[in-house]
């Protein structure tokens, strides 16, 4: 089965050992199967347009002639429901894809390095905040989505199992960086990066509701460029800038706050998947972030090799990062959750 490698989608179907279940040998006309299995000639591949078919050359199982079975072989084209609704393009030469989308921060790739992909599967990298501006317009199946936008749409999205992305203590990629002791930030400019839902809210929460503050917040442009009195940054940004921060002398770990103040755990995504979509949809993404997450959480240090080249930071400080998350929420991440929710309620 093709392979997600981090940062990049998976290839095609017909780079799977497995072709889709409608593609069986007995779906061929009798003249294909004889001239497959009685001559053992592989056919040659099929050009349609600019799309190349290649060919299956095997002898149980069919990789190009006919990837919906004898809908190709026929040359009839039916019509097709996917299991989330929506009407499937009427061709017999493409899969539609199920969209998943990825947050391409180094603290989701234990979720997506070496992620195997069925056919019609696609994977696309969606910065938080749009990636729930994509959520409400209905545009992927599954993805882990920031607990502030999956609280916003739950009426339209259902958990996957206890996936989530959180951390007990420091997380180090939720920053303030700051020209002013924390207490002093009253009546202040804070520049917040347009990539974050959850870290901007939860940063609303704990100046207004436990320091009792009220500042502007303003979009950014990139730190080193500001006028603002502090600035928040998130995910690899946020790591990157924390290498060679020399602006900013006060640097506050805005998990670390809430931890502080709350004694819970910081959730900051959760798996979730339209509500809508099919329970063997369901089953199939979840057992297979499941499998890819056991894997993946026992090889951190490969994880980190490539990401610690481009963000400057040293693989070591890396992999200890990656270690502080937690995964799989337990019922001290479902508690953290209600307390966020509940505090949220009053920031408008």
């Amino acid at each position: 089965m093709p392979q997600a490698r981090f940062g990049r989608p998976a290839s095609g179907w017909w780079n799977s050992s497995e072709p889709p279940d409608a593609c069986r040998w007995n779906a061929m006309p009798s003249i294909t199967r004889s001239r497959c299995a009685t001559l053992r000639l592989a056919p040659r591949p099929l050009a349609v347009g600019s799309l190349r078919i290649p060919p299956h050359g095997r002898r149980k199982r069919c990789h190009g002639l006919c990837p919906w079975g004898s809908t190709m072989a026929t040359g009839k084209v039916r019509s097709q429901k996917s299991e989330v609704g929506s009407t499937l393009p009427s061709s017999p030469f493409a899969l539609p894809p199920l969209t998943v989308a990825r947050i391409p921060y180094l603290n989701c790739a234990p979720f997506f390095a070496g992620l195997p992909l069925k056919p019609g599967w696609e994977v696309v990298d969606v910065a938080p905040r749009r990636l729930g501006q994509m959520a409400e317009e209905g545009k992927f199946l599954a993805g882990v989505m920031s607990l502030a936008d999956y609280l916003r749409l739950q009426d339209r999205f259902e958990r996957i199992g206890p996936l989530g992305v959180a951390v007990r203590g420091r997380v180090g990629s939720a920053l303030l960086f700051s020209r002013k002791p924390l207490r002093q930030l009253d009546g202040a400019c804070v520049a917040v990066t347009d990539e974050t839902s959850t870290t901007a809210l939860l940063l609303r929460v704990i100046l207004e509701q436990r320091y009792h503050l009220t500042v502007r917040l303003a979009p950014h442009a990139h730190p080193t460029q500001q006028d603002a009195d502090a600035v928040l940054l998130i995910g690899d940004e946020a790591l990157r800038f924390g290498s060679v921060n020399r602006l900013y002398p006060f640097e506050i770990d805005v998990a670390f706050e809430w931890w502080l103040w709350q004694h819970l755990p910081c959730v900051f995504a959760v798996w979730a998947i339209r509500a809508d979509a099919g329970a063997s949809t369901k089953r199939e993404v979840s057992e297979a972030l499941q499998r890819t997450l056991a894997v993946n959480l026992r090889r951190l240090d490969e994880l980190v090799i490539q990401p610690a080249a481009s963000l400057h930071v040293p693989a070591e400080d890396l992999t200890m990062y990656l270690s502080r998350f937690i995964y799989r929420l337990s019922a001290e991440e479902e508690r953290a959750i209600q307390r966020f929710a509940q505090l949220s309620q009053s920031i408008v």
